[in-house]
């Protein structure tokens, strides 16, 4: 504990600690002032021309309707299909003025959706701030001095993945209330209404899963800090692969059931519960000589992405473990 608390320590007397929990801080008043900005309920010239539209669609279909139907049903009869398959039955249905009025959506439907979003950038700041924290030592050479005074290396690397784990858990209670909070204030600020009820357990999952996200991403910024010695390194590694594998690759590959092992999916099945992708599958119709493809929806479930990105991360620190016990320290 007192190695942590040393580590603590030095990560709050570092300026890059309180750089980037105030640029994340201020990453998300511009998010929720954004949200604010952007959003609001229809005015009242809006709501009276739609009104103007709803009446003349309203009398329309008053006068119309049966014989709209009868129409789609023949239409659909002529080209071997059933009338559902047209959607015949939504000619019926009486149009209502709800349904010519843009609403945007309230607290209970975005609440999950934004503070999830704002965590994602909270895990990115704080891999930035893992490897700061580590690759500095490295580089101002006060890690030889460190380990002059607590020469147990494993004890010292393990507390070193530790103190920015504390620091992101902090950080993730922080944006979380900020995100809740926030736009709960801009939305009744903006008096848009909120239906429907609050999933509270919905919510409260995310957000635990999402903080897992962002206390992992803390732990492998400092593993790779330790393994690569330098920031940059370590942002060019993960420019990189975002580059290469989630633009490119993906891009590539956007057909196949590779999409799985991606870490984007993997990601958005770890913080949403499930992610789905879709896989063309192909087969040869040899009675009428050619070939069909369908797209089926496949599914990666939060337990699996949590299995399959813990084993990655726990590859990447015992690898910077072992490198870290051998090298050469100055």
């Amino acid at each position: 504990m007192r190695l942590v608390a040393a580590e603590l320590l030095r990560a709050r007397s570092r300026r890059a600690t309180l750089i980037i929990l105030c640029g994340l801080v201020g990453l998300c008043v511009v998010f929720l002032g954004g949200n604010f900005a952007a959003t609001k309920m229809p005015g009242e010239q809006e709501i009276a021309q739609q009104r103007v539209f709803f009446e003349e669609s309203l009398a329309d279909w008053t006068a119309n309707h049966e014989q709209y139907y009868e129409q789609c049903v023949t239409g659909a009869e002529d080209n071997g299909q059933s009338p559902s398959d047209w959607g015949c039955e939504d000619i019926l249905v009486e149009p209502v003025f709800e349904n010519f009025i843009w609403t945007p959506s309230g607290f209970s439907a975005r609440v999950t959706s934004d503070t999830t979003g704002l965590l994602l950038l909270a895990a990115a700041l704080m891999l930035l701030l893992g490897a700061s924290l580590t690759a500095a030592e490295h580089a101002t050479g006060s890690l030889g001095n460190w380990l002059t005074f607590a020469p147990r290396r494993t004890p010292v690397f393990f507390a070193k993945l530790v103190a920015p784990a504390v620091v992101a858990a902090g950080a993730a209670v922080l944006v979380t209330a900020l995100g809740v909070l926030g736009t709960a204030a801009w939305t009744e600020l903006r008096g848009i209404p909120s239906p429907d009820p609050l999933d509270t357990a919905k919510l409260v999952g995310t957000v635990l899963r999402s903080s897992g996200v962002v206390v992992v991403a803390a732990v492998l910024g400092a593993a790779l800090g330790a393994l690569l010695r330098h920031t940059a390194a370590v942002l060019g590694v993960v420019a990189g692969y975002f580059v290469v594998v989630e633009l490119v690759f993906r891009g590539m590959f956007w057909e196949s059931d590779l999409q799985r092992w991606f870490l984007s999916t993997q990601l958005t099945a770890v913080t949403d519960g499930r992610a789905s992708y879709y896989v063309t599958v192909c087969s040869w119709n040899q009675e009428q000589m050619y070939r069909e493809c369908t797209q089926v929806e496949k599914f990666v479930t939060a337990a699996d992405a949590t299995a399959y990105l813990g084993s990655i991360a726990l590859v990447l620190v015992v690898v910077s473990w072992l490198v870290f016990r051998r090298r050469d320290v100055h």
